[in-house]
């Protein structure tokens, strides 16, 4: 009987201890360690025997692999380095060996650490950590390492391509965008990364370009599916169905993934094909399917069977999506922490307190200066409705959600070279310091936005929606107290329901539960307030019904509040060419309607619950239930 011998792998080839590093950089390094011991004992200072023990290890930890123990392997490899806590190779072994068996976990977390401690300067390691990071969600934990590592070799493609990664959770895409072509620029392309840039490029409303990437990804992966499908709801997005079917029809010749199926269910709804996109959702086998399908499935389940009148079945689909979503991505809405949040705001932005800190505006010197128009309010209040109005005028471009707020909320202590947390640190500054600091700042975000291109060259008022802004309306008045701000005010409930029905993570994950949603509502309700008791702001309120029930009145109210002529373009808003986007992209392409305003009566015995958590704020808007 002939016996198959074992072959040697060749350098360049996969290490066989599954680490995924080329074998001359991994184990083939070890294999030809004691060729050079003498001279290893001298560049490191370790004792021969030390570096012999070493490699003895290492050699059995090998056999362990190469014989199937992949347990035992990594019991003597910790055994190795507890012997030799400085020692790089078994820790770094360890951890090859644990990733091949896609291991991401605090005691990966912790080897991986010891290993840039004892190797600061190696950007490999940095990346490594980074990537494990990334995947428990330890989002401001892997941006340090991937920074770290793309500061040591800015060539290294996969450290831009993780911050990449790192930075499209943190809901950062122009941050991604920039990593992930750094990334291309410094390798081969891939369609997975081609992929992720077309993503981001998505959410930035750059549809030409993130169009071509998904083609590129395509062409460089044909038979991957979920790049297909993720290209085809790009183009359903857009309306461009006929496009998105071949697209989910070319995916369906490569894979037999289920998703296939929802998303044409959502091509069907867009259609107004219902009764059909029941049924072809009915037809699915959910049977032992992953939660991160299920998600998906119910959401669409949910979408359908409101747009078919049946609510208590829509709601109990809404209901099953969004409690996978609770268990799978950890999801969970802190309620103390945001409380805290906002008390210390109500703290510190006191009318006593603004009215001796020297706020920002426009220099009157200054013509035709960029400005920022701000429309603020909770998700699904109808804040992207207002801003395709606002932006089919000439002399408004569009900005969407802008984080620049955000940020600096997060780094202004860092930006002004300060110690201590926002907004407090700012009261221990003197006068003439604090006013260049707010300055500063003002040209943070407004170099931002210029070079994100977010400010027309043929205009100078550009819009910031990002949802919940109204956290940051006392920011908003330190360092633009003359910049517009348009509050969307709508029904409370209509509100929550809205952003249940919709996979939002805005408002620290709130939506996900009806209680968080509105729980969350009141401490932002309570925040705005505050602020307009105590800021002296260039603010306007606008109802999302008054705009439904009567558009032309207060569209001109909006024009008039921030200084520009009519145009019959802003009635018109529903042909606006910008994609938007957010949850309300298919909306928006429509004409007004009024099958929105009071949803919640479709669904008052399930928000049953959540009305007395909103009662105070229902009451104080002028709005009652019914």
């Amino acid at each position: 009987m002939n016996q198959q011998q074992a072959t040697t792998p060749t350098r360049n080839g996969p290490c066989p201890c599954g680490s995924g590093k080329k074998f001359k950089d991994c184990c083939g390094e070890i294999e030809n360690s004691s060729v050079s011991r003498h001279q290893q004992s001298q560049k490191s200072g370790v004792p021969p025997h030390i570096i012999k023990h070493i490699e003895e290890g290492m050699s059995a930890a090998k056999a362990l692999t190469d014989g199937g123990d992949q347990e035992a392997a990594e019991h003597r490899l910790q055994q190795l380095i507890s012997e030799i806590p400085k020692a790089i190779d078994p820790l770094r072994m360890l951890v090859g060996l644990m990733k091949a068996r896609k291991v991401s976990s605090d005691e990966l977390v912790d080897l991986q650490a010891r290993l840039v401690m004892l190797s600061p300067e190696s950007d490999a390691f940095l990346c490594d950590a980074a990537q494990t990071l990334l995947n428990l969600k330890r989002y401001a934990e892997a941006e340090r390492c991937a920074r770290r590592a793309v500061g040591i070799r800015p060539t290294n493609p996969q450290a831009h391509n993780v911050l990449g990664m790192v930075l499209a959770e943190m809901h950062q895409p122009d941050g991604a965008e920039y990593h992930y072509k750094q990334a291309l620029s410094q390798h081969i392309p891939v369609g997975k990364l081609c992929a992720n840039l077309a993503f981001v490029l998505k959410q930035q409303g750059k549809i030409e370009e993130s169009a071509a990437f998904y083609r590129k990804a395509v062409a460089l992966e044909p038979d991957n599916a979920v790049n297909l499908l993720t290209w085809a709801k790009l183009e359903e997005s857009l309306k461009h169905f006929d496009t998105a079917w071949d697209l989910v029809e070319r995916a369906r010749k490569v894979s037999s993934d289920k998703a296939c199926l929802v998303l044409e269910s959502t091509l069907l709804r867009r259609e107004g094909r219902l009764e059909e996109a029941l049924e072809k959702l009915n037809g699915i086998d959910v049977e032992d399917e992953k939660d991160v399908f299920l998600i998906s499935y119910f959401n669409e389940r949910a979408q359908v069977l409101d747009k078919l009148k049946r609510f208590d079945e829509a709601f109990v689909a809404i209901d099953q999506s969004n409690s996978l979503i609770r268990k799978t991505r950890e999801s969970i809405y802190d309620s103390a922490s945001n409380r805290t949040t906002v008390e210390r705001y109500e703290q510190f932005y006191q009318a006593r307190r603004i009215k001796e800190i020297p706020c920002c505006g426009n220099d009157p010197d200054v013509p035709e200066q960029a400005t920022p128009l701000f429309i603020v309010g909770f998700p699904r209040s109808g804040t992207t409705m207002v801003e395709q109005i606002l932006t089919s005028h000439p002399n408004i471009s569009a900005g969407d959600e802008l984080t620049y707020l955000w940020r600096i909320s997060q780094l202004a202590p860092t930006l002004l070279g300060r110690r201590g947390e926002f907004p407090e640190f700012l009261s221990k500054l003197d006068q003439s310091t604090l006013e260049a600091g707010l300055k500063s700042l003002r040209e943070y975000y407004l170099c931002n936005a210029i070079a994100d291109r977010v400010v027309g060259s043929e205009t100078k008022l550009f819009t910031d929606k990002m949802p919940l802004n109204e956290m940051h309306l006392g920011l908003i008045n330190l360092i633009f107290n003359d910049a517009p701000i348009i509050h969307m005010i709508r029904h409370p409930l209509d509100v929550v329901l809205s952003s249940y029905f919709n996979d939002l993570t805005h408002g620290d994950n709130c939506s996900y539960s009806l209680v968080s949603a509105a729980q969350h509502y009141a401490l932002i309700f309570e925040l705005v307030e505050h602020y307009k008791a105590n800021l002296d702001m260039r603010y306007h309120a606008v109802r999302y019904e008054d705009i439904v029930d009567n558009p032309e009145t207060h569209i001109r109210e909006l024009l008039e509040f921030v200084g520009e002529e009519w145009d019959d373009r802003c009635l018109d808003f529903h042909k606006n060419k910008r994609f938007a986007r957010t949850a309300s992209y298919a909306q928006v392409t429509e004409k007004l309607y009024t099958r929105s305003v009071f949803r919640y009566k479709n669904y008052r015995t399930q928000l049953e619950a959540i009305i007395p958590i909103l009662e105070p704020a229902i009451s104080a808007l002028g709005y009652t239930v019914e």
